[in-house]
């Protein structure tokens, strides 16, 4: 909720403690009838309750081992696994439509596709990357629901242990186990490689999961055509910027050197401290590319095509 991308998707969600302080949310606004209580460490929707009015709340034991979510009529629900700052399979679930009022059902999904269409495609592997990332986990399951009604988005939860078992790679394709190893691969070779090789090895084998627009822009900024890099000064701009070390102060830097270059190329030899100190820097923990702040591969991808532009032309000095 803290993220200016993420807070548009956020969900009103609060700690349980007793009834009193539950109905002071209520009477406070900030969440409303019917919403959800959800235990602290459940898993598989187990321990799930609907709230409808307060009474419903007399018959629950131990209130202060639960949390308070706001209830959201759902369209379908989705489950997107992110691996090393990348969704790689998306999974779009729906209920018992006889029975809409099972809740539970539409969250485990008993009617289970795969998502196809690249405009949902692009937008929830945006909300699920940027959660991962601002949750620092670099495997994930990230749910996510869609409001009937209004077509809008909510972040429901990010899972540290997410399974495969829920027939994910049956509905997908996407082979999850396989993923991970080569992601594990990726990481123990990027330890060993030079970094130039690290970043563009990891985005090439990743490519193929970025939004058409940020393939085309890295595409782009490798060659020279740094037109692109404008729509991302918001972007960058929810990052720290104090030292280099902070990802909006590296775009910036980057930006700045890179237009300066391929307006000035006979300038080129004065970033070549420039390039060695982001060679210095450690690669994201979500991943092998340029930025130990940025979680996700979209905006890795445009920091490292920045980075390979100028290593590449100072190389040619």
């Amino acid at each position: 909720m803290l993220d200016p991308f993420l807070e548009q998707y956020a969900l009103p969600t609060f700690e349980a403690k007793n009834k009193s302080n539950i109905l002071a949310y209520v009477e406070a606004g900030r969440v409303h009838f019917p919403f959800v209580l959800k235990p602290r460490l459940g898993t598989t929707g187990e321990g799930i309750v609907l709230v409808k009015e307060p009474k419903d709340l007399d018959k629950i034991n131990n209130l202060y081992t639960y949390v308070i979510e706001q209830y959201i009529e759902p369209e379908c629900d989705y489950r997107v696994f992110v691996i090393g700052g990348t969704a790689v399979g998306i999974m779009r679930k729906t209920g018992d439509h006889r029975n809409p009022g099972d809740f539970k059902i539409w969250s485990s999904g008993r009617n289970r596709y795969p998502e196809k269409d690249p405009e949902t495609i692009s937008i929830l592997s945006d909300i699920a990357t940027r959660a991962a990332a601002i949750s620092r986990l670099e495997y994930t399951g990230i749910d996510i629901i869609k409001e009937k009604g209004t077509g809008k988005y909510y972040l429901l939860e990010t899972n540290f242990a997410a399974g495969w078992g829920n027939r994910f790679i049956e509905t997908t394709h996407a082979n999850i186990p396989a993923f991970t190893l080569d992601w594990f691969e990726d990481m123990e070779k990027g330890r060993e490689q030079p970094v130039a090789d690290a970043v563009t090895n990891y985005i090439s084998r990743r490519k193929v999961f970025l939004p058409t627009k940020i393939q085309r822009d890295y595409d782009a900024i490798l060659a020279g055509d740094g037109s692109p890099l404008d729509s991302y000064d918001s972007v960058f701009a929810k990052y720290p910027s104090r030292h280099i070390t902070d990802a909006g102060n590296l775009f910036e830097t980057l930006k700045n050197a890179y237009r300066d270059v391929v307006d000035h190329p006979d300038k080129v030899s004065n970033y070549s401290n420039l390039v060695h100190a982001v060679e210095s820097l450690p690669l994201s923990w979500a991943g092998c590319f340029v930025g130990p702040d940025v979680g996700t591969l979209h905006d890795g991808a445009i920091l490292s095509a920045m980075y390979l532009y100028l290593l590449h032309k100072t190389r040619k000095i």
